[in-house]
């Protein structure tokens, strides 16, 4: 029997005022969560939290000893729940304005990595164990952009992550990554921005072994790559794109440095896909969920919805693997990241809310927001949460019994399954 998440969240909780939180994440069962406060145009002093589903702190680790830019931009927890990570900027420029911290989730955070990088951390991500930490970011040698993937150890004794291997691509940002859950995928997501205003995009997949990153596919893309995700067996892994359409891609395909399919929705103008996400259901059907923004559009009344979420499905036939339109549905403003499902794909979560269209540089001069919950089976909207200003982040558990989602008015709503 499907769990029951209803509207009212379960419990919430207030962070610093005028902090925001720009991610959140939860492990398998839905028994921790982890979160980090954040500015996207200021200073502050800024901190990683885990607690439990119950909304008891087990950790709160200032990212700095002092006040510093912007905070956390991204942060992870081992679906085991053992061990949480979280990476950002703390300072607009410099030769090490980028920081990547990882931590043992019980009381005390044993640290467990804590290094500086040449650039904002865009993604992190943890195997089930935690056994590997996957993390990405851009760096800037002699003006010429270069995305950098880094890949770590966790040792033996299980004290300290050790930088085992790393990727780097010239002319790329990279934007994206996540490791599989058994450990043994990581992928990537590539932009170059060109001279007329358009992008391309790459998607770089590796095999994981031993600690080291074994090329096995690298795609270019007619449009630059906005967000990867990866299936928990690694067999699988897909992206949303800078034109709104989504790739899939498999490690059985004969030609794997193309996808195996690109999709996009018929009849409709659309924009960049912030939201993305990916499943290998327990029957294998292997589902792609995307928020992706409509262009903009003159004639548009205001009361037009800004974005869509669209569910497409891997169909097998005895030739080929096709996409098929599962659901789609309209959100009310612009989509954000925080597109998750749980592994059976019984649900399926999106955030949305934009900045100001004369925006004046502060963290609360943004459309409304909203979460958002829908039953993929019945093709149909649960719920829709609204808040005063925008809504980054929500993650779904992967056994769809508890959902994470931040907001820029520093709140965090935690919403458990009741029946």
């Amino acid at each position: 029997m499907t769990a029951i998440i209803d509207k009212t969240p379960t419990w919430t909780h207030q962070s610093e005022k005028g902090l925001q939180i720009n991610s959140t994440a939860i492990n398998g069962d839905g028994s921790i969560v982890v979160y980090g406060t954040s500015s996207e145009f200021d200073s502050g002093n800024f901190t990683f939290y885990a607690c439990n589903a119950e909304g008891q702190n087990i950790f709160a680790v200032p990212i700095s000893k002092q006040s510093c830019y912007q905070g956390v931009f991204w942060v992870a927890v081992s679906e085991q729940g053992g061990i949480a990570a979280a990476g950002g900027e703390t300072s607009k420029s410099g030769p090490n304005n980028g920081f990547l911290q990882a931590y043992a989730v019980t009381t005390g955070a044993p640290c467990l990595l804590n290094e500086t990088l040449p650039g904002r951390v865009n993604q992190v991500s943890l195997s089930a164990d935690g056994t590997y930490l996957l993390a990405t970011f851009t760096e800037y040698l002699d003006n010429i952009e270069s995305g950098v993937l880094q890949l770590y150890q966790l040792d033996n004794e299980k004290t300290a992550y050790q930088l085992t291997d790393h990727f780097s691509l010239a002319g790329y940002g990279f934007n994206s990554c996540e490791i599989s859950t058994n450990g043994t995928r990581a992928a990537v997501s590539a932009i170059a921005y060109t001279d007329d205003d358009k992008t391309d995009g790459k998607v770089i997949a590796f095999n994981v072994d031993n600690g080291k990153l074994y090329r096995q596919s690298d795609a270019a893309l007619s449009a630059g790559s906005m967000r990867v995700a990866v299936v928990a067996d690694g067999s699988y892994w897909g992206a949303s794109l800078h034109d709104g359409s989504c790739a899939l891609f498999t490690d059985s395909s004969t030609t794997p440095d193309s996808p195996l399919w690109t999709y996009q929705p018929p009849d409709l103008d659309l924009s960049l896909a912030y939201g993305f996400d990916i499943t290998k259901t327990a029957a294998g059907k292997v589902i792609l969920a995307v928020g992706v923004n409509l262009a903009e559009n003159g004639n548009a009344s205001s009361q037009d919805p800004l974005g869509r979420l669209y569910l497409v499905e891997s169909v097998k036939t005895s030739a080929h693997e096709a996409p098929e339109l599962l659901m789609i549905a309209d959100i009310e403003y612009s989509p954000n990241p925080g597109v998750s499902l749980d592994t059976d794909a019984n649900y399926v979560t999106a955030t949305d809310g934009k900045p100001a269209d004369e925006h004046s540089g502060g963290n609360t001069d943004e459309s409304p927001g909203n979460f958002y919950l829908f039953d993929i089976p019945a093709k149909a909207q649960l719920w829709q949460y609204p808040t005063k200003i925008m809504n980054w982040p929500m993650m779904i558990s992967a056994n769809g019994a508890a959902i994470i989602g931040g907001s820029d008015t520093g709140e965090l709503f935690f919403w458990g399954a009741t029946g």
